[in-house]
């Protein structure tokens, strides 16, 4: 197995390397058992194997939502603990792979790692309250000077505005955890990393989110419809997910190649091919060359 090529400018390339390890079986398996574990609390979703009563009657939609309690607190329970666990091996997968390393998803410290995806998606979902409380106090403020409607306006499209430039920015910080950085760190580095380079994050987030997003919505819609046909909604909605979820390992693989394309040195130009002496007018004055004997005749 061979690393990834040089660091380029093109989203497109590295998608196409990204997209050939769905053809590795042995950098898929973890992230499908992780997705299965995480997926198991759907099985109890009410009308998994049918489609749900209609609820006629408020005994109905009572029995619905008792139902539908447990499978709420489990899924919540198994992203917890899971969670961090699965993007831990998706971005140690990932580097394995651009890196030319043969994969090892849950080799030494794996669990550090975990820990310490589970500590920054906390920061940055304390960040996340902060920003839509600072929303919200504008929101307020707004309300009083220029209506109900002008306010939600200008305070929702800030509010989007700030958050997807701070995705950008931070975009990088899961890959900074691979080396060794703290949740803070990361972040920290992420935030200098991408410092000047907001269109190409940009261009490569936006590009490589909607084919990979797209791709796997197919497949999950595909898989649904068949099941959906056979009066089974739910199971194929389940098992659709399930089969589109290693796709997911295609855009970590570029968020890698992203971070070692901003993380590389900034090659300087060659230097243009030396002069003559005589063509240089720096150097030491000297006749140009003449023409042999016997040239003009």
């Amino acid at each position: 197995m061979t690393a990834a090529p040089p660091p380029r400018d093109s989203v497109l390339d590295a998608l196409g390397y990204g997209i050939r390890v769905l053809g590795k079986p042995q950098f898929l398996w973890a992230p499908f058992v992780l997705y299965v574990i995480l997926l198991l609390p759907l099985l109890a979703t009410p009308g998994m194997t049918s489609y749900p009563s209609s609820f006629e009657t408020q005994g109905d939609f009572e029995a619905y939502f008792r139902e539908f309690v447990p499978m709420l607190a489990g899924s919540i329970v198994t992203g917890i603990v899971v969670g961090p666990l699965l993007s831990a091996v998706m971005y140690r997968l990932a580097r394995q792979y651009v890196e030319g390393a043969p994969p090892e998803p849950f080799g030494p410290g794996i669990v550090g790692l975990a820990w310490r995806f589970f500590l920054q998606t906390l920061v940055l979902f304390v960040l996340g309250a902060i920003s839509l409380l600072a929303a919200i106090l504008v929101l307020a403020f707004l309300y009083g000077i220029a209506g109900a409607g002008v306010a939600i306006l200008v305070a929702t499209i800030g509010w989007l505005v700030v958050y997807l430039l701070v995705v950008l920015r931070v975009v990088l910080a899961p890959v900074l955890l691979l080396e060794g950085a703290g949740p803070v760190e990361s972040i920290g580095k992420s935030w200098a990393l991408t410092r000047g380079h907001i269109g190409r994050v940009f261009r490569w987030v936006i590009v490589s989110g909607l084919i990979v997003g797209l791709g796997a919505a197919l497949i999950s819609a595909v898989i649904a419809g068949l099941f959906a046909g056979l009066g089974q909604p739910a199971v194929g909605q389940f098992l659709g997910t399930l089969v589109a979820s290693p796709i997911g390992l295609v855009g970590t693989i570029v968020v890698v190649l992203l971070a070692r394309l901003l993380s590389s040195p900034v090659q300087a130009p060659p230097p243009p091919p030396a002069l003559p002496d005589w063509m240089n007018p720096s150097g030491p004055a000297s006749e140009p060359p003449t023409s042999p004997p016997g040239a003009a005749d």
